[in-house]
This record gives C-alpha cells, structure tokens and sequence, in this order.
C-alpha cells in the first residue's frame, strides 16, 4: 500500500569538495584510521568517532569530543609505526610525526619537574620496533578536539596529546619535550628499563 517504485530511482549527483591543504604542523599530527580510541561506547576506530561522543582520558574520566580535524593523506607523507606492544599498546598503529605522545616516567619528572612528558612521535623512531615509514594516499588522518587539552588512550596504551578546540592554542598544561630531549630521555629511560610496554 504504501510501497514505492522501487524501479524509480533518481541518479546521485557527486558533490565536490574543495582540497584546502592544511598547515605545515597541522597535516603532521593525528592518528591514521585504524586506530582505536576508547570511548563511553567501546573501542572505536579513530574514523568513527564523531563530535559528541565520550573519549577516555588520562585522568580517569570521559571528555567530550567537540570537533575534529580530518583529512586524507595525499601520499608522499610518512607516518610513525608504534608496533603492537611497543609502548603498551594492544596491536599496532600508525601517528603523525608531529603528533604528541604522552610519556609517564619518574626520572622525566626528576629531569623536567613532571612525570608526564609530551614528546614528538618522531622521537620516538628507531626504539622498540618503532619507525618511520610511508603513508599510503588516500588514508584518513584524525585528530580529535575538546573543550580543554587531554591526553587520550590510542589501542589501550598510547597516549595521545590532544590539543583544546579547534586549531586549539595557548600554554599547555604538559611539559613538551624537543625531539633531542624526547630522545635523549628514552635513551636514559631505556638504560634503566623504565617506560610502560
């Protein structure tokens, strides 16, 4: 009775979308789809998440997605490879360079007064499997926006810095680390068998 023609279908029209290519720094951070975050649904791929949803933090609770950065990768770009387990994480993912990870360690805080350190991804390359490698074109790069900067769990033991807002800027509550200082620490840390994984 209230069937329609299922034969009557209207051709789609294609939209076109504008490519307005990102910062420098901006294209360099986020996590490459395939990347779980937690949230107050389960764990998502990083592609999922949408404005609204809940995303585990470092302090225990669950913050408010406001928005998100995303793009796709237009080849040419490298991304740094945290096997699984290289930093307590349950499999493997791919981040931007640029991206902050989070690093919890006594001796940063006895060197930098914080045991919670950000450091570039790419400081990273070279230890426990972890290395810089080539990004397909046409993977989903997302970087995810709060109300306040939060440091959110990427396969249950990354953590990733997330910046407030939109483009969100202003003085950090984390002490960043150069990339010479992130490596350096990891060279120390590493001689006493520290850092979590």
């Amino acid at each position: 009775m209230f069937m329609r023609d299922q034969t009557a279908f209207q051709a789609a029209t294609a939209l076109r979308i504008p490519f307005a290519p990102q910062p420098r720094d901006e294209a360099r951070r986020g996590l490459v789809g395939g990347a779980r975050v937690e949230t107050d649904r389960g764990w998502l791929d990083i592609r999922s998440v949408m404005p609204g949803m809940r995303v585990a933090t470092l302090d225990g609770g669950f913050a408010l997605v406001r928005g998100l950065s995303v793009r796709t990768s237009l080849g040419g770009e490298e991304a740094v490879h945290f096997p699984g387990g290289s930093l307590g994480n349950c499999a493997g993912l791919d981040v931007m360079p640029d991206s902050g990870i989070v690093l919890s360690d006594p001796l940063a805080e006895e060197l930098f007064e914080s045991v919670d350190v950000v450091v570039p991804a790419r400081a990273l390359a070279g230890r426990r499997g972890i290395a810089l490698r080539p990004l397909a074109a046409g993977q989903a790069i997302v970087e995810l926006h709060f109300d306040a900067e939060e440091a959110v769990y990427a396969n249950t033991g990354i953590l990733l810095h997330a910046r407030p807002g939109e483009n969100g800027q202003g003085r950090s509550e984390f002490t960043w680390l150069t990339e010479a200082q992130g490596r350096a620490l990891v060279r120390l840390v590493e001689g006493g068998a520290g850092l979590e994984g």
